[in-house]
């Protein structure tokens, strides 16, 4: 079943209006990462937030209709599965959320104990770069794109010398 309001959140991070030709759909990585850990109640109240505006619980609490309390308590729930971040400024909890990647994804695949219960966290990650990374094809750069990945194949030596080119 389909959360509706984890599927509007999911839309909302996007900057996608529901019922558009390039809306996020149930069966998109961006709704299938959220939808084990996010509650309807939870996306209630990243759905009054602004992407990277920097708000306290006191602020949102009346735009979402819920207790300041009770928006902490899920504030603090959401930063923990990785959906915003959150950060003491002036001795108050400040919340915020980022784009997808880098930011939202990459904080939820951080989360291991979530990761190991709900496999398709990490399903959903790869999934976003393989699906999104060609459609970003021309928008940038060489090696500024979606997702970078750089090889090591072994652990770099402290040593100190110049290395050809070929090298």
């Amino acid at each position: 079943m389909v959360k509706e309001k984890v599927l509007d959140l999911a839309n909302h991070i996007s900057n996608k209006k529901r019922g558009s030709k390039n809306e996020i759909k149930a069966t998109d990585p961006e709704y299938m990462i959220l939808e084990p850990v996010v509650s309807e109640e939870m996306a209630e109240v990243v759905l009054c937030m602004e992407i990277r505006k920097k708000v306290t619980a006191k602020d949102v609490a009346p735009l979402c209709g819920k207790s300041v309390e009770r928006t902490t308590e899920l504030l603090l729930e959401l930063a923990d599965a990785g959906v915003c971040f959150v950060n003491e400024i002036d001795g108050v909890d400040t919340f915020w959320y980022e784009t997808w990647v880098p930011g939202i994804m990459e904080m939820m695949v951080n989360n291991k104990e979530n990761v190991k219960k709900y496999p398709q966290i990490p399903r959903a990650f790869e999934a976003y770069g393989r699906v999104r990374g060609p459609k970003t094809a021309g928008s940038f750069p060489v090696g500024v794109g979606l997702m970078r990945v750089i090889p090591i194949e072994h652990a770099i030596e402290g040593e100190t010398r110049r290395a050809s080119y070929e090298e």
